[in-house]
């Protein structure tokens, strides 16, 4: 099956929840929180680089995200960031043959105090809604691997029972390629694309 192309069956999954949450909420609403974390780094990285005698060569970490969470027009701008990178993250660049995955994610910008400053970006419902897309993603991706193995009689429903009741050889390599991806999704080409659409509203201050 070729699920890229059958969009009302995707939807359907998901608005049935026909899909294996391997995760508490706890662990979710953590990898949201990376996520923000890396989308709201890489604009700021790559305007600290790009704009050294501008509008962000002063700014703080700490006075970024202040301004962040007071400018709306920037907030719902990372929201969109974080969204589509997510949505066009490819089945293809999930890796099922990882021997080990990201266990402490990196994180450099903690303050003197032990502090990560960050601006919230969804509410919890929608963050686990994102978190869980991604992960469906790559239960997706992983499908054809064990129906190739198991033969056509091998269905979506057979496969999330498995992976849901499975010994750990087979959710293993599923869950290694997800927290993998959280690590390789790429945020800047999507503010690269995003933010000189609303430069000039964000840096009126």
């Amino acid at each position: 099956m070729d699920w890229d192309q059958n969009e009302e069956l995707v939807e359907q999954i998901l608005r049935t929840g026909m899909y294996a949450k391997l995760y508490d909420e706890e662990t979710t609403y953590g990898y949201l929180t990376y996520l923000t974390y890396r989308v709201e780094d890489t604009l700021f990285t790559w305007k600290k680089k790009s704009d050294v005698d501008g509008f962000w060569a002063d700014l703080t970490w700490e006075e970024y995200i202040s301004f962040l969470r007071r400018e709306k027009t920037l907030l719902l701008a990372a929201q969109r960031v974080l969204f589509n990178t997510v949505m066009a993250f490819p089945a293809s660049a999930f890796d099922f043959t990882l021997s080990e995955a990201e266990v402490d994610f990196p994180v450099a910008r903690y303050d003197s105090a032990g502090m990560l400053h960050m601006a919230k970006l969804y509410s919890f419902e929608n963050c686990i809604s994102i978190v869980e897309f991604l992960m469906f993603r790559a239960e997706r991706a992983y499908y054809p691997l064990w129906k190739k193995q198991r033969g056509p009689h091998y269905t979506w429903e057979l496969y999330i029972v498995e992976l849901l009741h499975s010994r750990r050889e087979f959710v293993d390599p599923l869950s290694r390629a997800f927290r993998n991806a959280l690590v390789q999704l790429d945020f800047l080409p999507a503010w690269q694309m995003i933010y000189p659409t609303i430069q000039e509203d964000a840096e009126i201050e």
